[in-house]
């Protein structure tokens, strides 16, 4: 009966507010916050409601519980009770909810009410707008106690003149005031924003003795004993940046937890309510007050939020069935850390001021390129600090949580017992936050790639690429995983430490590899050609990995090389080819990679040699293609090739091949594959490209280990785009909840910049990136919505000879041609038809050489990734609807006017 009357009287209070004005003296207030949200939906729909008919009750009810933050850590700091802490787990779950609403009017309600302290004015009648006229007023912080009267406050605004509205309106927003925290005082006059109290309350929570931390470190506040920053002792757990702390987490104190990190990524949720075109450059102020202005509990929040998801482990003594027997309230805050962390390391805007400050410091010779992202100054301290981290010990902890929890998903989905161990799904938070610790952190980058169990880690991460690709809704992990290997491949450790024997279990249906080489190619191979729905705009960088780490891979087995030239028959077909204006790049990047790898590991893949021999009619119809101008191309963008001719002309060196040809290398396998390639549409779109600027840049690194005295030369690739053509829709991307995991499928377009013919000289690429993304969809469905949209599969490309005479030049195919001219003789003498011509080709090939045929050898190149706008803003996309969709219990961002990407309900 009293629980029944009591939320009676609750509704009939909150209805009394969508009414009629209630001042914020009143208690009718306490009434409301004495019951705490039950059904989710209805409180949805009546703080929307309140917001458009009675904001100014809105307005009052946001102070009400921001003064309740206020009061718990500050006046009443040391004489808290049960009761106080349970009304500030209310009013933080109050505030969770209610502020994703006040971010997603786009008006200057948040800015006035949060920002300026500006009363906010009744309506004149509920379907009025906001009215946007200032009125400042000193902002009261009031003990619940000692209430005052609100028609002095009124008095006191009516005076106010006209002028110094404005004048105050344009100011600035200070540093906070310091409180004068008096208990005799009634009244306390502070003019600090709303929005800084309300953060430096939850900061201060996080870390607040008998509520979130250890009652051993005292009641006091830390800043009176610690005023420059609060100490890392404070932190939850330890590990990363510290050692020991005196905490002992318990079931109450990770709810705490949880309650105030709800509320705090709600206060940094402002992002999804920007659209993708701007998000890049949106500049926050409640980020900026978060990243840049405070600085007092920088470090020890981001110890513990690293330490709070590193040192998680559901599966602990590896009890079958444990998660069935208690819950792990643990899990809950390790996968919001991970997200505040992702944000908070992901918020560095680019303005056009920034671009202007980095243009005049510029001399005209090393000024940047009209669409490269500029090097500008960066102001968050977050940033700032995973720059700086040099320890050793952290990142090998850090590196140890990656490797585990990554394996989490997959070690859950093959165990014996069915369902014993609960499947932990923190890996795509934790790629961003990988990506973003080698992006920032190159000393921790060469710590990864120098680990002893390196490259072990990348495994799960090629599997789940290898799975995303099956279908639509989990392209976006593909991407972020190919975004993390450019960066590794980038590094000349990384790519020789792939020639180890391979050890790791593989659950993904490939055959067994011999070294790790193969393992990322068969994968990159199926990414390319064995996808149901064409992922082009990782076609680029792909290939690109495959160029970097090309000049390293030694011992590349049988099943690998005839992948690869598989993968060259398929780009190298005229079905392909003659798609797009741009797909011959594709095969110039693989070509680049075959003539990497016979120049400076020619002993040691003897396999890709004789692969290569026996695809040697490939190569010549390539060589010898022509587009005949008495039949002129029509209909090709239907696909028809009829009209295309492809002369096969009788050389020497193909009638040499005749024999070897019919020597067995899986062909039965070889043959499927060529027909199930066949039934590939080639992908193109209808859309205006984005391009790659590569800056050639000298580079000291050793050649490979075969001690060859080479000279190194990096390439560094910038992914890049124009202001016009990042505001365009290039793509169709959808976002879908498939088993409650965000992802991301991209069907993207890009034109080529010119490139120079010679691909050991001054290159000019350019990269597919992912862009806007245009549905998503929140249902809660077990299978994804195979429903898309998506881009006309070809653009009106019509080729001729004269431009397929010209991009054949700039493809790198003569050295290869050499080495089959060079070998052809030699080849055919072993040829008798016998079961044993296989075994004497390959002894053969072991002894040859090919020093000499290549006249003028090019140095290794290594092209690197750059931010730009687009990729910057992609991430930020795919960050938040990770974010979006996990969290959805309680329902935080959940039917709320969602800006960054579509929601398709």
């Amino acid at each position: 009966m009293g629980g029944a009357s009591s939320k009676e009287e609750f509704i009939t209070s909150f209805n009394k507010l969508q009414k009629e004005t209630v001042p914020f003296s009143s208690d009718l207030w306490d009434k409301i916050l004495s019951q705490p949200i039950q059904d989710e939906d209805n409180y949805l729909e009546n703080f929307k409601k309140l917001k458009n008919e009675r904001p100014e009750n809105l307005a009052n009810f946001i102070k009400k519980l921001v003064n309740q933050l206020v009061l718990v850590k500050g006046i009443q700091r040391e004489k808290n009770t049960q009761g106080d802490f349970q009304l500030t787990l209310i009013s933080l779950s109050y505030l969770s909810r209610i502020i994703p609403i006040i971010f997603e009017g786009g008006d200057d309600f948040s800015d006035r009410l949060f920002w300026y302290n500006q009363e906010i004015e009744p309506l004149s009648h509920p379907t009025a707008t906001i009215s946007t006229s200032p009125v400042v007023t000193t902002n009261i912080v009031q003990d619940n106690e000692n209430q005052n009267d609100p028609k002095d406050s009124e008095k006191k605004e009516g005076e106010q003149q006209p002028k110094e509205e404005k004048t105050e309106e344009k100011k600035e927003i200070n540093e906070p005031k310091k409180i004068n925290n008096n208990e005799n005082s009634e009244i306390l006059l502070d003019e600090t924003p709303l929005a800084i109290k309300l953060m430096d309350s939850l900061l201060d929570l996080l870390f607040f003795p008998g509520f979130t931390v250890s009652e051993s470190l005292g009641l006091k506040s830390p800043k009176e004993t610690s005023p420059d920053s609060i100490p890392p002792l404070y932190s939850w757990v330890a590990g990363f940046g510290i050692d020991n702390v005196p905490t002992v987490s318990n079931k109450q104190m990770w709810l705490n937890r949880l309650s105030v990190l709800q509320c705090l990524i709600s206060c940094l949720s402002e992002q999804l309510y920007v659209p993708q075109e701007n998000v890049s450059s949106f500049k926050s102020k409640w980020l900026d007050w978060f990243t840049n202005t405070q600085d007092y509990y920088t470090e020890t929040l981001l110890f513990s939020l690293i330490n709070t998801f590193s040192t998680y482990d559901p599966i602990g003594w590896g009890i079958p069935y444990n998660h069935l027997m208690y819950a792990d309230d643990h899990e809950a805050c390790s996968k919001l850390s991970l997200q505040i962390l992702n944000i908070l390391l992901t918020y560095d805007p680019y303005t056009i001021d920034d671009h202007l400050l980095t243009s005049n410091k510029q001399t005209p010779s090393s000024s940047s390129k009209a669409n490269e992202l500029p090097q500008h100054e960066c102001k968050n301290r977050f940033i700032i600090y995973i720059k700086t981290l040099k320890r050793v010990r952290d990142f090998k902890f850090f590196f140890n949580a990656f490797e585990r929890i990554m394996n989490l998903p997959i070690i859950a989905s093959h165990t014996k017992l069915p369902n014993s161990t609960k499947k932990i799904e923190l890996h795509q938070d934790l790629l961003i936050t990988f990506w973003r610790f080698i992006s920032h952190n190159h000393d921790f980058l060469k710590s990864i790639v120098n680990y002893e169990t390196s490259p072990e880690f990348i495994v799960p991460i090629l599997q789940y690429m290898d799975e995303g690709r099956k279908s639509q809704t989990t392209h976006g992990i593909v991407q972020i995983g190919t975004f993390i290997l450019l960066v590794l491949s980038g590094e000349r450790d990384f790519s020789i430490s792939l020639n180890k024997p391979f050890n790791s279990k593989v659950y993904i249906d490939i055959v067994q590899p011999q070294v790790y080489s193969d393992f990322v190619i068969m994968v990159l191979y199926r990414l390319l050609v064995d996808t149901p729905d064409r992922l082009e705009s990782i076609y680029e960088c792909v290939l690109t990995i495959l160029t970097n780490l090309s000049p390293y891979m030694k011992n590349l087995s049988m099943v690998t090389c005839v992948k690869l030239m598989k993968l060259f028959e398929y780009l190298s077909g005229p079905r392909f080819l003659f798609s797009n204006s741009h797909n011959y790049r594709y095969v110039g990047f693989l070509l680049e990679s075959l003539n990497n790898l016979l120049q400076h590991q020619y002993e040691s893949n003897t396999r890709l040699i004789y692969a290569i021999l026996r695809c040697q009619n490939q190569f010549s119809k390539l060589a010898y293609l022509k587009i005949s101008p008495i039949t002129p191309v029509k209909n090709f963008v239907g696909g028809k090739l009829d009209q295309i001719t492809q002369p096969s002309p009788a050389t020497t060196a193909e009638e040499a091949f005749g024999k070897i040809n019919k020597l067995s290398i899986s062909e039965q396998d070889h043959q499927d594959e060529l027909n199930k390639n066949k039934t590939h549409q080639p992908p193109t779109t209808e859309h205006p490209p984005n391009t790659i600027n590569n800056d050639e840049v000298n580079d000291n690194n050793k050649q490979n280990e075969d001690k060859n005295e080479d000279k190194t030369t990096t390439t560094t690739t910038t992914l890049d785009t124009t202001d016009d053509q990042s505001k365009l829709k290039n793509n169709s991307e959808t976002i879908q909840s498939g088993s409650g995991t965000p992802v991301i499928k991209a069907f993207s377009s890009t034109t080529p910049s010119e490139s120079s013919p010679n691909l050991n000289s001054s290159v000019d690429s350019k990269q597919q990136t992912p862009q806007q993304i245009d549905s998503l969809s929140s249902s809660n469905a077990s299978t994804p919505n195979k429903q898309t949209i998506k881009t006309p599969m070809y653009s009106q490309f019509l080729p001729t000879d004269e431009w397929l005479q010209d991009i054949k030049k700039q493809l790198p195919l003569d050295n290869i041609l050499k080495v089959i001219t060079h070998l052809s003789p030699q080849i055919q003498g072993l040829c008798t038809g016998s079961g044993s011509d296989e075994q004497k080709i390959m002894d053969y090939l072991k002894m040859s050489t090919i020093v000499g045929i290549f006249h003028n050898p090019g140095p290794i190149m290594t092209r690197k990734y750059h931010s730009n706008t687009v990729t910057k803003s992609w991430f930020i996309a795919y960050m938040w609807c990770i974010i979006y969709l996990e969290n959805r219990a309680p329902p935080l961002f959940l039917h709320t006017d969602i800006k960054l990407f579509q929601v398709k309900q």
